[in-house]
């Protein structure tokens, strides 16, 4: 989770501003197979589901939250995005209320991230490269 910054002139009064996003990037380690023929008595239902994602017409992703973030001081405002770490092996064409679900949790943990951050241990020091 590599914050990116940029900086902004604002008429935004101090403080700290966010705005949520859902994102779904392709998974590209996801493989449907780790989960199909389980049953003896789906093969003909899995075998239908697996033709169909190496057909193109569903594919794995991940569910992210993501953070626009922006703290304002005198002015000046300071930009940085965070992604939640996501849910992965998802099927892209699952129900748009279980998706919705997924973004749920996923904000639910941004924030837990937030909230820790408003009380950080600053280490005095420089970060070793």
């Amino acid at each position: 989770m590599t914050p990116q910054f940029a900086h902004i002139d604002t008429r935004k009064p101090n403080g700290f501003y966010v705005q949520f996003e859902m994102i779904t990037p392709n998974d590209e380690h996801g493989d449907p197979t780790d989960y199909l023929f389980q049953d003896d008595a789906y093969r003909e239902e899995d075998q239908a589901r697996l033709d169909a994602y190496r057909a193109g017409e569903w594919q794995m992703i991940g569910v992210r939250a993501r953070a626009h973030c922006m703290i304002v001081r005198n002015g000046v405002g300071t930009l940085m995005t965070l992604d939640s770490a996501g849910l992965w092996g998802t099927e892209s064409d699952s129900d748009p209320d279980y998706l919705q679900s997924i973004y749920e949790e996923e904000k639910g943990e941004l924030l837990a991230t937030l909230a820790a951050m408003q009380n950080p241990a600053v280490e005095i020091g420089e970060v070793a490269r």
